[in-house]
Order: structure tokens, then C-alpha cells, then sequence
């Protein structure tokens, strides 16, 4: 056995014989205690109460009307979005009022895992995480609704021509499993299109756009608070010839929504949606065909004359109780729905 092993065995020996040696370096720390108590809320302006965002203090020569209890705000609906432990997203009118946005394509393009593609009029094919992307023409899988109420039929399927950029505040976007609050159907993902109200609205807003192809769009809204009840209506109309033959089309759509706060804590909101919708078909084209002759219609399609012709009317109600920090909701929708002709297009 070597001297040096000999000797790191006696200087481990003496260690674990002699403890105080080994610790003698040990530092007590002192006692370190933290008090506190719950700050009193302060009553005033501005102050958070249940799930609504801070409102601003009143100026010295104007009131504030109250924010709405069934329609939140952008800023309360992004604050309340994000508590979803999931991807969600909420797209402010801002993102897509100030262009001339005519499809859905143009409201979620920026939206990730939200892919929508454009085919003819105001119709597109919408996916969200994969959901619905094998549907040629219709929606299935992804759910959308208006204010919460749904704009799909009772048995899966939706369609956009129903769908008016110019009409609402915000867009929320649930992808997949994060929209299992508007229950079963929409567990391929929804998209809630949210209109303003007379709280958040200005008194009178218009608008005008203009392209090429015969595009022409023509917008207006009006919103007003009258003590405890408020109102917002807005309407637009637009008309194309489209690049191809056989795609001319126009649209009128219409909207409104009427709210009446009994109490501070309670709120009833009715809702009226119309739309006017006659779009021709223009189908499918092959491939010699859209290198020589891209505007060329599809024979039988013009033969035929193919057309997507939609008349809608629906009325829906939602009321909100808070009660403390709990928000109770009711909903109840009526819907007439009627098709002029059948969509047998899948281009």
C-alpha cells in the first residue's frame, strides 16, 4: 500500500472523529419575518370589479357611459382570453377595418394555425389545426358564431356569406379543444365575431370601398346610449363582376343589437341579422385552362347557370347576472333560413 493512500486514510479518519472540525464553518442565518394584510378597495372610478377591466375615470364635462355586461370590450375580452390555458387569440377590428377587408381570409390571415382560402364571392375554405381542411365546399369541424350565437346550422355545417368584416369590434379565435365552451360540435375550433354596442360605438360611421373588377362596397353604423339602454345598427351592401365569367355577385347585410341594463349587476341584449346574398358559380378550371384562359368559366357552371342565392334572418337574446365575481349568461337564438339554389361547386 502506497504512502499517499495511507495517508488520505488517517486524514479522513481524524475528520469523521473530530465533527466540530468538519463544520466549523457553519453560519446561523437570522429570523427573517414578513407581515401583511389585505389593502381595503377603494371606491371610486376605475376600480376592478368582478371580471371587468378598470374604466376610466370620468372627465370634469363628460360621463362615461357604463362598458356592457354581455359584450365585453376588446381590452376586457383580451384580459379574459387569455385566462384560456390554451391558444386562443383575439383580433381587434383594428387589424382589418382599416383596409378593405372582404373575406375571412382577410380577418385571420395573421392568426397561427388558422389557414383560410378564398374560392368565389364571399365563400372560403377554413381550417383550423388541421380541422375541416378536407371540406370542399361548406364548413365542418370549425364553428362560427355571432356574439356568441351560432351562425351553423343544427347539423354541423356553416357557410360565410353571412360573415361582414365591417361589422364588428373584434374576432375571437379558439383553435381545437380550446373552444369546447360553445359546447361538443365545435371541438375542431371556433371563431366568435363580436359587434359593438351603443357603450362603445360612435354616433355615426361610414365607409366606402372600391376595386378593381367592378368591386364596390358601401358601409354605415350608428350607435347611442339613452341612459340605461343603448343601441348599435349597422348595414353595408357591395357588388362584383369578378375576374372570371360567370362570377358577378352582390351582397346586403344587415345588423343590429338593442341593450337595456335593469340594474348594475343585470343586462338583456336582443340581436337581428338579415342578409341578402346572390353570387353566381364560376367552378372548376384545368390546367390548360388557366394558363391560356383564366377567366373562362366552367361550361356547365354557365350552361346552367349556378348560383349560391342565401336569405337569412336571425333574433337572439343574451342576458348576463353577475353576481360577485361570477358572470351568469343566458342565451336563446331563432333562425329562418332559406336557399334559392343549391351549391354543387366544389372549385
Amino acid at each position: 500500500m502506497s504512502r499517499l493512500f495511507r495517508a488520505l486514510c488517517a486524514a479522513s479518519a481524524v475528520v469523521a472523529a473530530s465533527p466540530d472540525v468538519a463544520f466549523a464553518q457553519s453560519t446561523t442565518l437570522p429570523q427573517i419575518t414578513v407581515q401583511g394584510g389585505k389593502p381595503a378597495r377603494a371606491k371610486r372610478p376605475g376600480t376592478v370589479r368582478g371580471n371587468q377591466a378598470p374604466r376610466p375615470a370620468p372627465s370634469s364635462t363628460t360621463t362615461a357611459a357604463p362598458s356592457s355586461l354581455t359584450v365585453p370590450t376588446t381590452e376586457q375580452a383580451r384580459t379574459e382570453i387569455e385566462r384560456t390555458p390554451g391558444a386562443v387569440a383575439v383580433v381587434p377590428d383594428t387589424q382589418f377595418k382599416n383596409a378593405p377587408a372582404q373575406t375571412l381570409k382577410d380577418i385571420v390571415d395573421y392568426v397561427p394555425g388558422v389557414w383560410a382560402q378564398p374560392k368565389w364571392g364571399d365563400d372560403a375554405r377554413l381550417s383550423i389545426r388541421g380541422s375541416g381542411l378536407s371540406r370542399n365546399f361548406h364548413l365542418r369541424g370549425v364553428q362560427l358564431y355571432m356574439d356568441g350565437i351560432p351562425l351553423n346550422t343544427a347539423d354541423g355545417y356553416g357557410d360565410f356569406q353571412e360573415i361582414d368584416p365591417t361589422a364588428y369590434r373584434y374576432v375571437e379565435v379558439y383553435k381545437g379543444a380550446n373552444a369546447l365552451r360553445f359546447g361538443s360540435n365545435s371541438l375542431g375550433g371556433a371563431i366568435n365575431f363580436v359587434m359593438p354596442t351603443g357603450r362603445d360605438a360612435r354616433t355615426f360611421e361610414s365607409r366606402v370601398d372600391a376595386g378593381s373588377f367592378g368591386y364596390l362596397r358601401s358601409a354605415a353604423s350608428s350607435g347611442g346610449v339613452y341612459g340605461p339602454a343603448d343601441y348599435f345598427v349597422t348595414g353595408s351592401a357591395q357588388r362584383q363582376t369578378g375576374f372570371r365569367q360567370h362570377s358577378n355577385g352582390n351582397a346586403e347585410h344587415g345588423s343590429a343589437n338593442f341593450g337595456y341594463q335593469f340594474t348594475p349587476d343585470f343586462e338583456t341584449r336582443f340581436y337581428v341579422n338579415a342578409n341578402n346574398v346572390r353570387q353566381r358559380i364560376r367552378g372548376e378550371v384545368t390546367k390548360d385552362g388557366a394558363l391560356n384562359s383564366p377567366k373562362t368559366a366552367f361550361a356547365t357552371n354557365v350552361i346552367d347557370d349556378w348560383q349560391r342565392n342565401i336569405d337569412t334572418v336571425r333574433i337572439g337574446n343574451k342576458s348576463t347576472l353577475r353576481v360577485g365575481r361570477n358572470h351568469v349568461r343566458f342565451r336563446a337564438l331563432r333562425r329562418r333560413q332559406a336557399f334559392d339554389a343549391p351549391d354543387l361547386s366544389v372549385a
